[in-house]
């Protein structure tokens, strides 16, 4: 193994791992690292901070989720909800895929029909137990408490966006925030789920069994993303983590704005979906790499 690969030393990553576990101290989910996981604890989150596990993609279609379980499909951008971030970042800024209805489904669907018409993937994912009005994807599911979490915690999104070296200026940061507080009306995530899959070239999987998260990867990296297969056979099952491939914002932006100018306010909106998304999913106790 590759231990450094990033010219990571021993101390180093001790000071990677403490300096980077306050970015999750006001999370409200249960995801984080159980009693049974504290054994293979810190060695999963050593190898994770040098690289261990990341590895070229194989195209930059913004379709996989942050989602650690192991998917169907190859490696690609990771981001929460997968294409799903796409509409979250128009629908808090610029709405360029709203429609009269006011939906975050018509909306979807619009941004999906573009994104197929401009020659883009889409992607997303469900699970093998989720029922009724769910879709199995967390960040799908739960938007409409990702969306409150974002206003009630918008400066400490801002803190934590720019501690990771994101530029937020007043005019994005209120504009963003006021766009999450209007929004009211939120689809369910199996109707989400239902528009992306009317597409029959959708990259769509069916993640299997429940959540067993221990980190939460925030990676800088140029072109490359989690091998979450690869965690699994080192590790096993019990193993997993989150992954978020912030690298790959900034294409995904310009890939929906109509102006140049756009792209950086679109940007923002991903990190604050993303880390609201991360405070409602994981526990306080979720350990936290920033590659």
């Amino acid at each position: 193994m590759e231990m450094d690969r990033y010219s990571m030393t021993n101390e180093s990553v001790k000071d990677t791992i403490e300096n980077n576990y306050p970015l999750l101290q006001h999370a409200e989910g249960t995801i984080e690292a159980g009693f049974e996981q504290q054994e293979r604890l810190d060695e999963v989150t050593e190898l994770l901070v040098t690289g261990e596990f990341h590895t070229l993609v194989e195209d930059y279609g913004m379709i996989k989720c942050i989602d650690g379980r192991p998917g169907g499909y190859g490696l690609y951008p990771n981001t929460a909800g997968g294409t799903e971030t796409l509409l979250v970042a128009d629908d808090l800024t610029t709405k360029r895929f709203a429609d009269e209805t006011g939906t975050t489904v018509n909306a979807y669907r619009n941004l999906i029909h573009y994104l197929e018409e401009a020659g883009e993937m889409v992607g997303g994912h469900g699970d093998n137990h989720a029922e009724g009005a769910a879709s199995g994807c967390g960040a799908n599911d739960k938007l409409e408490k990702i969306y409150a979490f974002m206003v009630r915690s918008a400066d400490i999104l801002r803190e934590l966006a720019e501690k990771l070296g994101v530029v937020v200026d007043d005019i994005t940061h209120d504009t963003i925030i006021a766009n999450a507080a209007a929004r009211t009306q939120f689809s369910t995530g199996a109707e989400l789920l239902s528009v992306l899959l009317e597409n029959e070239n959708a990259h769509h999987e069916e993640l299997l069994d429940v959540h067993n998260e221990v980190v939460a990867v925030i990676n800088t990296q140029p072109d490359t993303s989690l091998d979450r297969q690869a965690l699994a056979d080192h590790f096993g099952d019990d193993y997993q983590a989150f992954n978020v491939d912030v690298w790959a914002f900034s294409g995904a932006a310009a890939s929906i704005a109509e102006l140049p100018e756009e792209i950086s306010a679109k940007v923002v909106a991903m990190v604050y979906y993303n880390l609201a998304t991360a405070h409602v999913l994981c526990g306080k106790g979720m350990r936290v790499v920033v590659l």
